[in-house]
């Protein structure tokens, strides 16, 4: 049995990032914070339910996982955190890449968010 985290975390609307980047953003952090002590995440409807997004987002997102070699599937049983092998390191490159691109993201949708407000008030002035 799966150990969900405590509280899931909402999707930002400001993220400008796609919902399946947003998701696979916190279940990657979920996987490294060690929230999945039995391996096994969540159900696909589960974690649809969990995010409110369709069960085409939460494939989307499962397969960047995969494809980032953090995640296994095993057709009928489940989505598994793949057992590292010391000599994988860490992480992959690809993984921390796509993770500092997003966030870079992140901070650029901030940005424009307070551009917008900076906008406003000298108007209002």
């Amino acid at each position: 049995m799966s150990v969900e985290p405590a509280e899931a975390p909402r999707l930002d609307p400001t993220d400008t990032r796609p919902k399946f980047r947003q998701i696979a953003s916190a279940i990657r952090a979920s996987i490294e914070a060690g929230e999945y002590p039995d391996g096994k995440l969540p159900s696909g409807p589960q974690l649809a339910e969990q995010y409110d997004v369709a069960r085409m987002t939460i494939s989307d997102a499962i397969r960047e996982l995969r494809d980032e070699g953090l995640v296994v599937s095993k057709q009928g049983v489940g989505v598994f955190v793949r057992e590292r092998n010391p000599a994988d390191g860490e992480r992959s490159a690809k993984a921390e890449l796509r993770e500092v691109h997003d966030e870079l993201a992140r901070l650029q949708a901030q940005l424009e968010n307070v551009q917008v407000k900076i906008r406003s008030l000298i108007d209002q002035s």
